[in-house]
């Protein structure tokens, strides 16, 4: 075999890759200069906060209103808006794919920022239940209370808040917690342990949630509607030996 022209072959072959390269190079290079081609972070798509669950007495209020409205399954919720609930009244808020809400009895809650980066909600009174999810690693949640700021990095939460203070139980994932008076003094909330942020002191030091807490938070979070639940109230009637339902049960089911 003639060493010379395996060569002169394997240098044939390394400058026609050469010029191939040079060429593709050459193509993207100019169509990327007339905005033909470009290259652009992962599609994100925000959804809107919707409720998928209510009963009793729950309204909100616009962010640009003065009267309160009785909230109706499937309201979509918008940043700026108020929540409230009254006896016995109960929401569930899907904010997006793994994060959602309810909001207990007796509570006030405002959406203070609803994005694509953050969510941020102030419990002015009353208590959540919550499952937080980030979508992706910049996303930033949070709830506020008037004793408490709670970073949350992606975790179950269940928050209380009064006069006295706020007590809030992790069930799962990292929450950073602080009072707002003192910045500095700021605990991680860990898995299945609670923390009691009093009106004007930091944070107490986390303890471990009983085998009955943990119960009884798993059991309010998978009550959690995720897809929109619609309730009945009444019986619905039909005409006798007949499929075909009664004006009064046709008015009920729309």
């Amino acid at each position: 075999m003639d060493i010379s022209n395996v060569k002169r072959s394997i240098l044939a072959v390394i400058g026609i890759v050469l010029i191939l390269l040079i060429i593709i190079f050459s193509v993207v290079f100019i169509m990327v200069k007339q905005n033909n081609l470009s290259f652009q972070n992962p599609v994100r798509i925000r959804e809107n906060p919707t409720v998928t669950y209510t009963v009793g007495e729950a309204d909100y209020m616009g962010k640009n209103l003065s009267e309160w409205k009785e909230l109706e399954i499937g309201t979509v919720l918008k940043e700026g808006e108020s929540l409230r609930t009254g006896f016995n009244g109960i929401i569930d808020i899907r904010f997006s794919n793994g994060t959602v809400m309810k909001v207990i009895e007796d509570s006030f809650l405002s959406l203070n920022e609803i994005n694509l980066d953050a969510i941020d909600v102030g419990l002015k009174k009353g208590g959540i239940i919550s499952k937080f999810t980030k979508l992706f690693s910049s996303q930033e949640y949070s709830v506020k209370t008037p004793s408490m700021v709670a970073g949350i990095r992606g975790t179950e939460l269940i928050i209380n808040t009064s006069e006295k203070g706020t007590d809030i139980l992790g069930i799962s994932g990292i929450t950073e917690v602080y009072n707002p008076l003192y910045p500095d003094n700021r605990i991680l909330l860990g898995f299945q342990t609670k923390t009691e942020v009093l009106t004007n002191q930091a944070p107490s030091n986390p303890v471990a949630l009983t085998e009955e807490e943990v119960s009884y938070s798993r059991n309010m979070l998978d009550s959690i509607n995720t897809n929109k639940v619609i309730v009945i109230g009444k019986a619905i009637q039909f005409k006798p030996d007949t499929a075909e339902i009664v004006e009064e049960s046709r008015i009920e089911l729309e």
